[in-house]
């Protein structure tokens, strides 16, 4: 991949992050401020399903920014477009459709594929460091 191509994507993600946080900030800011005080049960209950909604929108905006950080780091120490299971290059095409993406075509199928096996429990690890660096040893 071409350097101003990784510059441009870095950009990007720059500009992705700022614009998350910006929001989420605003949305802490708000619910912060708002304080309502209603006698109807359901009243209160739609408020606090509101306030639900946006505290799980909120944890998957936080998510996306960690996301966002963990490539930015993998561009500044050269490690971008490289898969972290098997170290491989990923094609261009696959980098500029998904830059979050962390893995291969193949070791991400590989990891879905474990991951739906442990959902199954059906889960019998051959490569016992292979769940401890992705977080799936089964406890």
């Amino acid at each position: 991949m071409k350097r101003e191509q990784i510059q441009y994507i870095k950009h990007v993600l720059v500009r992705k992050m700022d614009e998350l946080q910006g929001a989420s900030d605003k949305m802490v800011d708000e619910m912060k401020k708002e304080r309502v005080e209603l006698a109807d049960p359901l009243d209160r209950a739609a408020v606090e399903l509101d306030r639900i909604v946006t505290l799980i929108m909120r944890d998957r905006d936080r998510k996306l920014i960690q996301n966002i950080r963990e490539t930015l780091i993998r561009i500044d120490e050269g490690l971008f477009g490289r898969c972290e299971d098997c170290g491989e290059t990923m094609p261009t095409k696959r980098i500029l459709a998904a830059p979050l993406s962390r893995f291969c075509k193949g070791c991400q199928e590989k990891m879905e594929r474990l991951e739906k096996q442990k959902g199954k429990g059906t889960f019998h690890p051959a490569r016992g460091d292979v769940y401890v660096a992705r977080n799936l040893h089964p406890d």
